[in-house]
């Protein structure tokens, strides 16, 4: 297997719908309870995302599909 590293953003600015949303919606429906908790400062972003991406429980394959699906912001090529 190779390593491999994927960069992901949490506050819009690159793509259309951020991944842990999309992780969120598709596999951890449940973790939408603790957004308000980490949006508030009771949670640190490292807190939230780390509950969140250990909670995906996919095969890796799956998950490159995935982060394949996410829609780029079209203003992002321009703006790097």
């Amino acid at each position: 297997m190779k390593k491999w590293a994927f960069v992901s953003d949490f506050d819009g600015t690159i793509s259309k719908r951020d991944f842990y949303l999309i992780m969120l919606d598709k596999y951890f429906p449940e973790g939408r309870d603790l957004m308000p908790k980490w949006k508030a400062g009771e949670m640190k972003d490292i807190d939230f995302l780390n509950k969140v991406f250990t909670s995906i429980n996919q095969e890796e394959d799956q998950i490159i599909s995935d982060i394949y699906s996410i829609e780029i912001d079209e203003q992002v090529p321009e703006f790097i």
